[in-house]
């Protein structure tokens, strides 16, 4: 795709997937960070609200904070490859938000959400799959367009919309992602942990805070007071 194909998929998908779009030997250094971090106790790391697992079915094991303090994970946000393609989608200059590197467990998986509650505005996922994941190990399901239809009807936490569309990430994948982007991902059947990197940013005058409200299937949380509501 040109920069062109790209704005306009995006604009009207608000989400690129883009395979191969690096080597292995370009994620070589997150990888043993991640590993590191893997073979560290549990509870390294930070971990929802047992409410929030509960409620929406969602478990993850945060740990974008360690990884952060990594060079490997320092040096990558900076680079060229990523920058010309998030400006690219976005056609405007942006924002770093904040660095999630997500692991989820056996038996676990995340529901049906929205990241953000703003139907006007919306901070970029960046997701980059550094090692392959397994259909089996939880695959990313996205509505492409749902940007456009409002907030995620009601309905269950794994339960199939029309127009999803389900990927397996091979190694070197990148997805593009709106937060207002409907998605989920599967639960994770396997003992092996699925761990995906986030590089989030915020387009050039988007507002603070667009992701301290998700909206779920059945009801929203705020990750600012831990308070669910309709």
């Amino acid at each position: 795709m040109n920069d062109d194909d790209l704005r306009e998929t995006f604009a009207r998908d608000g989400v690129l997937i883009l395979p191969d779009f690096y080597s292995p030997h370009e994620l070589a250094a997150m990888n043993a960070v991640i590993d590191q971090l893997l073979a560290e106790p549990l509870e390294t790391g930070t971990r929802q609200p047992n409410f929030y697992a509960q409620n929406y079915q969602t478990d993850v094991q945060g740990l974008g904070v360690e990884a952060s303090k990594h060079p490997a994970f320092i040096e990558f946000q900076s680079n060229a490859r990523l920058k010309a393609l998030t400006k690219a989608a976005l056609g405007t200059e942006f924002i770093d938000e904040y660095l999630l590197v997500q692991c989820t467990r056996a038996g676990t998986g995340q529901a049906w959400h929205q990241d953000s509650s703003d139907p006007k505005n919306f901070v970029l996922n960046r997701l980059i799959y550094t090692r392959d994941i397994a259909p089996e190990m939880g695959q990313i399901v996205v509505v492409p367009g749902s940007i456009h239809r409002g907030r995620i009807p009601a309905g269950g936490h794994q339960d199939s919309l029309p127009g999803e569309v389900a990927i397996a990430p091979k190694a070197g994948t990148v997805v593009l992602m709106s937060t207002y982007c409907w998605h989920r991902v599967t639960i994770n059947t396997t003992r092996t942990p699925r761990v995906s990197v986030n590089y989030r940013v915020r387009p050039e005058g988007a507002p603070a805070e667009l992701t301290a409200v998700a909206n779920f299937r059945n009801g929203q949380f705020d990750f600012r007071t831990k308070v669910a509501s309709e």
